[in-house]
């Protein structure tokens, strides 16, 4: 991570970071210009502490694409988004309470957040109709709420606890 000022100079369109200690988001990662997809990926590496977001968010991008981070305990009052073009998302194992940041998402087609502690359904979800594959496995749920009713793209849609 020592190197990302290195990495902001270059036309990157994918980034892929694994078994890295990361105690904060790498929110400079989203101003690159090029940036399609982020990827963070525990590995090997235990992290003690979760991962939080700098001061001064929200922190997002007219850009990104695919946001794919698995192992990584996310804080609860992580500043994320907006993400206006984002199309695939899988936060797997994140611990996850909450997809607010994903309610400014209009293009997404996947959406995989298996495993986290998401308790209830939010009713931005219903909106989101290019919405393809839905998994939201291994989740603690509370209350299931949700009208598919506009979801005509959806093809696969998982759901348990």
């Amino acid at each position: 991570v020592g190197s990302l000022p290195y990495l902001m100079q270059l036309p990157l369109e994918s980034v892929y970071l694994e078994n890295n200690k990361l105690p904060l988001f790498p929110v400079e990662l989203l101003a690159l210009p090029q940036l399609h997809t982020l990827s963070i990926r525990r590995g090997k590496h235990r992290p003690r502490q979760p991962m939080q977001t700098p001061e001064g968010g929200p922190w997002g991008s007219t850009r990104l694409e695919n946001l794919i981070i698995e192992g990584y305990a996310m804080a609860e009052d992580m500043q994320l988004g907006p993400f206006p073009n984002l199309r695939e998302v899988d936060i797997q194992r994140c611990r996850l309470q909450s997809m607010a940041f994903l309610s400014q998402s209009p293009l997404l087609e996947r959406l995989r957040l298996r495993g986290n502690q998401l308790h209830t359904l939010p009713p931005f979800l219903s909106h989101l109709t290019h919405l393809r594959e839905v998994d939201l496995t291994e989740n603690p749920w509370q209350a299931l709420h949700l009208d598919l009713t506009g979801l005509n793209a959806l093809q696969k849609f998982h759901l348990s606890t």
